[in-house]
C-alpha cells in the first residue's frame, strides 16, 4: 500500500522540480521540500484523511524563492492534486503558511510551512 505521505512526496517533487524528503535533508546547497504526515484517521468508510505538513527550507538569502515556492505548492496541493493522482480525492488546507525556525540549522536556512489535510480512497 503506497502512503499519503509517499504520495505526496511524489507530485510536489514533479510539480517543483525541487529535491522532496521526509527528512531534512543535511548539506542541502538550496531549496528543499520535507514533507511529514500524521497518523491517518477513518474518514469514510472508503476514505482516509491524512494530516500533512509541507515544509519549505532554503537559505535565508533565498527567502523570495522559499516564498515563491510556498505558493505554488499551496496552489498545486489545492487545484491539481486530486486530478493528477486517483487515490488522492481532496486536500484541505488548514494552517499557514507560518515561518518556523528550525533549531538545529536556523542561522543558516529558513523553514516556512503550510498544513493540510489530504484525503485518500482506500480502494
Amino acid at each position: 500500500m503506497v502512503t499519503a505521505l509517499e504520495l505526496v512526496i511524489e507530485v510536489l517533487a514533479e510539480a517543483t522540480g525541487l529535491p522532496v524528503s521526509s527528512k531534512v535533508q543535511r548539506g542541502a546547497s538550496g531549496v528543499f521540500l520535507r514533507v511529514e504526515q500524521a497518523a491517518p484517521t477513518a474518514f469514510s468508510p472508503s476514505h482516509d484523511k491524512t494530516m500533512i505538513i509541507v515544509q519549505v527550507y532554503g537559505p535565508h538569502t533565498q527567502l523570495e524563492d522559499i516564498l515563491e515556492i510556498i505558493g505554488r505548492c499551496r496552489d498545486f496541493l489545492r487545484f491539481e492534486l486530486a486530478g493528477q493522482v486517483p487515490a488522492i480525492v481532496g486536500w484541505d488546507e488548514v494552517s499557514g503558511p507560518v515561518e518556523f525556525p528550525d533549531p538545529d540549522i536556523q542561522d543558516t536556512y529558513a523553514r516556512w510551512q503550510f498544513v493540510g489535510y489530504v484525503f485518500t480512497t482506500l480502494a
